[in-house]
């Protein structure tokens, strides 16, 4: 038998998916309160601690990974919010930036929807 809060909590995800709105998967919520309210944390990105140079680049732009283990995805966007290139970063750390001057922006992420956005100028 469900209780209220796994009911509650039914009843959230499905207004939040009918409208579109994704709740990040660090974020916790509980509706059970019994001394004190303090069980909303969010988790720490992992992905924070990523580098990437050289910034300017002329075109190959290197991703230092750190200790991160996970496949990450990047995708470079333009100023427009057009998507110019994905791709995955499994055995690899560096992407080949060949296009126009500008300033862009690589999103980094993994499959479990943790992320970062750098940006990064091409000369």
């Amino acid at each position: 038998m469900a209780t209220i809060s796994t009911f509650l909590e039914l009843i959230f995800r499905l207004q939040t998916t009918l409208i579109g709105f994704n709740i990040d998967s660090g974020v916790l919520f509980s509706t059970n309160c019994n001394n004190t309210c303090s069980t909303v944390r969010v988790k720490e990105n992992s992905l924070g601690n990523l580098s990437v140079y050289p910034n300017p680049t002329t075109g190959v732009t290197f991703i230092d990974l750190g200790k991160i283990k996970n496949t990450l995805t990047a995708t470079l966007i333009n100023s427009l919010g057009q998507v110019i290139l994905t791709q995955k970063l499994e055995s690899i750390n560096y992407i080949n930036i060949d296009v126009p001057k500008g300033i862009y922006f690589l999103k980094l992420g993994t499959d479990f929807g943790e992320f970062t956005i750098k940006k990064i100028i091409k000369k």
